[in-house]
């Protein structure tokens, strides 16, 4: 009795709500099923593309263009990833990489997306930002807008142990930077000079490459439009402070405007499907979840986080 009690009532409120149309109850309506539910059921894409993985781990190195260039000229593929995991790199090796990079891209027509887990810094960014969508993990670090250089000066520890160079040269600037020389006030104003000048280009760089994406991300955080030119000079007034040398978190770095999306390795795996890529390794292995990394990937692994560490001891130096 309880239960028929139940169902009436339940009835009842339905039909006094007015929601006989919002389910079909077949001993009222004379249906035999439940169809009145527009139900729609998700079907994934079939996956009629390629989006291929390459891992490149450790310090900036003209080298990855070999295999960034044998995945974009590989006609089953229709998408590059390339998987940077780095801490950055020398300037020049980072402008002959990024320069071949955008060759190859051209070259081919293939578009080139950026992932990282951990680490994507420096002359890694610099790297990043030239092309179409950076993806990081939630436990990743991206940024580090800026130039540094290390000059040694050993003339202190020469003169205790009565060691004393004879340096010959046609102009003092040909030995500007050896140890064995003090750094004079003219010779760190000459480097300062050309660390800024650097700077001023890495962040021109990311402006030419990911101005848009900047402008929204500004536009995002201040809930306001870019109409004025005073708006423009505050935009690139903020993308200045952005660009300090610091890493930022993945949540700051999209909020930034330095990063497109957050994904684990198996959510971004996921929603390369959902958009039709079947995700495959270099060699051609289909990925469902998680990268099968080999014994050359982790010892590509073991140098970045090498090169990561020695970053870190520069820095806790100064």
């Amino acid at each position: 009795m309880k239960l028929i009690r139940l169902l009436c009532t339940v009835i009842t409120l339905i039909v006094l709500s007015g929601c006989t149309g919002c389910i079909s109850i077949p001993w009222i309506t004379g249906n035999s099923s439940f169809n009145s539910i527009d139900t729609e059921l998700v079907t994934p894409p079939p996956l009629t593309k390629t989006a291929v993985i390459v891992p490149l781990f450790g310090t900036v190195s003209e080298k990855w263009a070999i295999d960034a260039e044998k995945a974009l000229q590989d006609p089953k593929n229709d998408l590059v990833v390339l998987w940077i995991e780095s801490p950055g790199g020398s300037v020049t090796e980072t402008l002959l990489l990024t320069h071949k990079l955008l060759a190859f891209q051209k070259k081919y027509n293939k578009p080139i997306y950026i992932y990282s887990e951990r680490i994507l810094a420096s002359g890694a960014y610099w790297v990043a930002a030239a092309f179409n969508k950076i993806i990081v993990s939630p436990a990743g670090h991206v940024g580090s807008i800026g130039v540094y250089m290390i000059r040694a000066d050993y003339s202190k520890f020469y003169e205790k142990e009565g060691i004393k160079y004879n340096i010959i040269a046609s102009d003092s600037t040909k030995i500007m930077g050896h140890p064995a020389t003090p750094m004079e006030s003219w010779e760190h104003a000459y480097w300062q000079r050309s660390i800024s000048t650097s700077h001023v280009r890495f962040m021109k760089h990311v402006w030419d490459y990911r101005g848009d994406k900047l402008i929204d991300a500004y536009k995002f955080r201040h809930l306001r439009d870019v109409t004025t030119r005073l708006d423009s000079l505050q935009v690139v007034s903020e993308f200045r402070m952005i660009a300090n040398g610091s890493l930022y978190g993945a949540n700051n770095a999209v909020l930034a405007g330095l990063a497109d999306d957050i994904k684990y390795f198996d959510d971004f795996v996921k929603m390369l499907q959902a958009d039709g890529f079947n995700v495959i390794t270099e060699d051609g292995k289909r990925i469902d979840a998680f990268y099968p990394l080999t014994n050359a990937d982790t010892i590509k692994k073991r140098a970045q986080q090498k090169a990561w560490d020695n970053l870190n001891a520069v820095h806790r130096e100064k």
